[in-house]
């Protein structure tokens, strides 16, 4: 039986997870990248950007879901008159797609932020746990 996220009164998406376009959004989808609705590959696909479900739209239908360990999104872009330093490190906030260094440093793993409890991150590796680290082992996607 088809599975469907919810409208709210304002006719605003409302997912199952209570994300709403307000909160953490939504971006379309082309396979496992982010994309323009404008693109003439794009299907109609929408990620959750808190769950990582897969809606249909205009339907609402729930038609999969991604781990974001495999999500690809856009960089987005830089305010002018704002260094490349100071826009990497506003950027990095919950649920930031990131590369973490793990190991003895040779290996980098794709994950979300999870946590930032002052100086330590807490990356969400996806099926592979969690790995908590430092901002040094740490670039944005």
């Amino acid at each position: 039986m088809p599975e469907f996220i919810a409208r709210r009164g304002d006719d605003t998406w409302l997912c199952r997870c209570d994300n709403t376009p307000d909160r953490d959004g939504f971006v379309p989808v082309i396979g496992r990248r982010e994309a323009t609705t404008t693109s003439i590959r794009w299907r109609g696909r929408y990620c959750c950007l808190r769950c990582g479900r897969l809606v249909a739209w205009p339907t609402r239908q729930i038609v999969g879901q991604l781990d974001f360990a495999d999500l690809t999104l856009r960089p987005p872009r830089r305010v002018k008159g704002q260094t490349i330093m100071e826009y990497e490190q506003d950027r990095l906030t919950l649920r930031t797609p990131v590369r973490v260094r793990v190991g003895d440093g040779h290996i980098w793993r794709f994950g979300q932020i999870a946590t930032i409890d002052g100086e330590r991150y807490v990356v969400d590796l996806g099926r592979d746990g969690t790995v908590t680290t430092t901002r040094d082992n740490i670039r944005r996607l």
